[in-house]
């Protein structure tokens, strides 16, 4: 009789060890402590705080050139993995050989895809501690099961950053949109993650017919589905859309190299079609805020005439406080509505000037390149052809740069 009880026991105090190790370890990742038992490439711990991790300047600068090689230059990650190769730079597990003083790796150079797709996965790089991403089902099993993001631990702030969040969000657009060439020829394409349909958003294919120009389809255009669910093919040639969008980069850039201010300025009135004059905002939140004052005293006032005796009618007192209240809550309602559209408007400002500071990487181009389409441009967007006349046909091309979308 007592076996099964004892074995009830003898199990009850590993769970209740597995639960409280658990706790503890999700207490000091919520207090950005890093417990894990490898350090990520880049950061190395602190001798001052315990289970702190700072950056290390002698291997960040090689997350940086990652992530930067798929978010400007759109590289896979077997051309990142040659890359780091060719310029010599050493793997996380050379590096924490040499550390040791182990110098035996024969391909101390030798960057495994996995690495570096685990690198771009990885948020500690954005100064975040997650811990709970898997877990076991129970201390008996040795399974590991994912959970829910809304159930993970994060610590954010918890360490110095050594990527920004405009790079990291740039990065897994690129591999999220990223397709594998289609071309029998090995055409470059330099638009790869940024063509998109304009009319079902699909992502648009290069095709390369043999002794044909290579040429844009929408890949939706020969869906199985039929009816409404399937898109025209709204084709383009290669050639002809990277002429259009040559000429619209060309003409940005001149613009802005010409009178940086004048064009900081017209994107903003572009950009901020039909809002009102910052300074009248300004001027009409403050005496909106005057007038809620003065509402507010006299609502006072009324009280103390009621509380005092002088106003005898409680259903007066109410009718004039009501009176109060409904002028306050317009007065603070088109404030708050007047505070949203100037806040609006400072958005617009700083967006601007990060587009510009794009713009200031490159002089006069000659060329498009891979870098200088995903530095400044988030999507292309092809329209159908129309034919305007019998000998005349026209198609948009619609080019939305970061920060400011379309440019007048």
């Amino acid at each position: 009789m007592m076996l099964p009880l004892r074995s009830v026991i003898n199990e009850m105090l590993p769970a209740e060890v597995s639960q409280k190790v658990r706790q503890a370890f999700e207490a000091k990742s919520k207090n950005g402590e890093f417990l894990h038992s490898i350090i990520p490439y880049g950061y190395k711990k602190s001798t001052i705080e315990k289970n702190k991790l700072i950056v290390d300047e002698k291997y960040a600068p090689t997350i940086v050139l990652i992530y930067e090689l798929v978010a400007y230059h759109g590289m896979g990650m077997r051309s990142i993995a040659d890359y780091l190769f060719e310029h010599q730079i050493l793997s996380p597990k050379a590096m924490r050989e040499y550390e040791r003083g182990d110098y035996s790796d024969p391909n101390p150079y030798s960057w495994g895809i996995s690495t570096i797709n685990s690198i771009l996965h990885n948020e500690v790089y954005l100064g975040m501690i997650i811990y709970g991403k898997h877990r076991k089902i129970n201390f008996k099993s040795k399974k590991v099961i994912a959970v829910d993001k809304a159930d993970w631990c994060v610590c954010e702030n918890a360490h110095e950053p050594i990527i920004s969040q405009e790079l990291w969000d740039d990065a897994q657009f690129k591999m999220e949109s990223r397709k594998r060439l289609i071309s029998e020829k090995k055409t470059e394409n330099i638009f790869r993650g940024l063509l998109k349909c304009a009319d079902c958003g699909g992502t648009m294919r290069i095709a390369c017919p043999k002794n044909k120009s290579p040429y844009f389809v929408c890949t939706n255009s020969k869906a199985k589905k039929g009816g409404e669910k399937r898109c025209t093919t709204h084709n383009i040639r290669l050639d002809d859309l990277y002429a259009s969008v040559l000429q619209d980069v060309r003409a940005i850039l001149a613009d802005c190299r010409t009178d940086e201010k004048a064009f900081q300025k017209k994107v903003l009135a572009y950009m901020e079609t039909n809002a009102q004059d910052p300074e009248g905002l300004k001027a009409e939140v403050d005496s909106l805020e005057k007038m809620i004052l003065k509402e507010k005293a006299k609502y006072k006032r009324i009280y103390n005439d009621y509380y005092d005796g002088i106003i005898k009618s409680a259903e007066m007192f109410e009718e004039m406080s009501a009176d109060c209240n409904d002028r306050i809550k317009v007065f603070s309602e088109r404030k708050a509505k007047l505070t949203a559209e100037l806040s609006q408007q400072e958005v617009c400002h700083d967006d601007v000037r990060n587009f510009v500071k794009l713009l200031r990487r490159f002089s006069d181009i000659e060329e498009l390149t891979p870098e200088i389409l995903n530095t400044l441009i988030s999507v292309i967007e092809v329209g159908e052809k129309v034919h305007t006349s019998p000998t005349e046909t026209i198609q948009s091309v619609s080019v939305n740069y970061k920060f400011i979308n379309h440019y007048c």
